[in-house]
This record gives structure tokens, sequence and C-alpha cells, in this order.
């Protein structure tokens, strides 16, 4: 009798184990979707997150077209290097004023000797803006 109490405790041991063990796995993989949840606009992997705007100064410089957050970082830093060139007061200010289309970017471009990538730097530039025309600067 021993031996089938000893059995019953040892059977009923195991699938309890198994029970906690699908439901941790169960809490586990659901883990992604629940903070997907949280976290507004999805996950920062799925794409950019609207709410980075207005803390990395995306609207705050007059950007009104696609956000692109690497993009605007380099432009952003090109305006950064410029002013430590020169130390003018304001000069990174001007320098992003609408959306770094203003006459300070361009002449920052040449004075950094980055006139290589201009173009680029420009078309950057006009992918920022899409969209101004229908917004105050």
């Amino acid at each position: 009798m021993m031996n089938f109490v000893a059995f019953k405790d040892q059977h009923t041991m195991s699938k309890l184990f198994v029970s906690i063990s699908i439901l941790i796995l169960l809490i586990v993989s659901f883990i992604p979707l629940i903070t997907m949840a949280w976290v507004p606009n999805g996950s920062p992997s799925l794409g950019p997150m609207r709410m980075d705007k207005k803390s990395d100064g995306f609207l705050e410089v007059g950007c009104y077209g696609d956000y692109d957050k690497a993009m605007f970082a380099r432009l952003d830093r090109l305006c950064e290097e410029c002013y430590e060139l020169y130390r003018v007061p304001d000069l990174f200010t001007q320098c992003r004023q609408s959306c770094f289309r203003n006459d300070y970017f361009p002449k920052c471009i040449e004075a950094l000797m980055v006139t290589n990538e201009k173009e680029k730097l420009m078309e950057m530039v006009d992918i920022l803006n899409r969209g101004r025309l229908f917004h105050p600067a």
C-alpha cells in the first residue's frame, strides 16, 4: 500500500511540475506581446517611434516631413560640429533653423569640408521637409 501512495504522490508531483512548466513557458512567450502593448507605437525595432520627435528637436526646428532619426541626427551633428568649429553664439540654432533649409547649413557643409556629401545631405534635408508646405515654420 505504501508503494501505491508513494507512486500516486510522485505521479501527482510530476503532473504539477509539467503544469507549472507549461505555465511558465506561456508567460515567457507572451512577455514580448505584453511589453509591445505598453510601448507607444509598438516596439522601437518595428520602425521609428513618433514620440521621439519632440525630444530630439525634430518638430522644434520646423521639420514636418518624414521622420528618420538617423538622418536628423546626422544633420544635427553637422550643425553641432559647425558651432564647435566657430563658437559663434546662436550658430547651432541658425544652422538648424527651418529644418536645415537656411543660408547657414550649406555654409557649414563647406566649412566642415564635407562638400563631397553635399548632395546626399541636401536630399536628407528634403526628406525631413516633405509636407512642410502644410505646416508653419
